[in-house]
């Protein structure tokens, strides 16, 4: 579903718990939308946007550590696209390099496809969690329609 979609649908729900209609609201009604399309949103991965970050894996119970590529992001986690094949539910340490600056995280694979595993994250290693932010604040103000005067 995508980000108008849910907001529509966000919209119609808050309307329904406070009485209001679409004339009624005023400012600061599209961040508390936003607020509730995402939070009403069952997808337990988050908001992902397109990435592209080499990475590396390294599964429990294994030293070894395994090349993949990282491309979808978000907050929560990341689709990793590689060739090695991982189970559901199963623990990993994840290393993602981009732009000289690196995230490490432990991390739990919520789905398994032909191409790769999505990762949720659960911890983070200190200071990893501002370069995630950085991160994806950058690609939404990269898909950000431009504002022309």
């Amino acid at each position: 579903m995508d980000c108008q979609a849910l907001i529509g649908e966000a919209g119609g729900y808050i309307g329904r718990q406070v009485g209001d209609t679409p004339r009624k609201r005023g400012r600061g009604t599209r961040a508390a939308l936003m607020y509730y399309a995402f939070s009403m949103h069952e997808d337990t991965r988050g908001l992902r946007f397109p990435f592209s970050a080499s990475a590396e894996v390294v599964a429990d119970g294994s030293s070894e550590s395994i090349p993949a590529r990282v491309t979808e992001l978000s907050l929560r986690g990341c689709f990793l696209d590689m060739s090695a094949s991982l189970e559901e539910k199963q623990r990993v340490q994840v290393k993602i390099l981009y732009s000289g600056e690196s995230v490490e995280a432990v991390a739990n694979v919520i789905y398994v496809r032909p191409t790769g595993v999505g990762l949720v994250f659960s911890e983070m290693k200190a200071g990893s969690r501002d370069a995630l932010q950085k991160w994806v604040l950058a690609e939404l103000d990269r898909q950000a329609p431009s504002k022309r005067l």
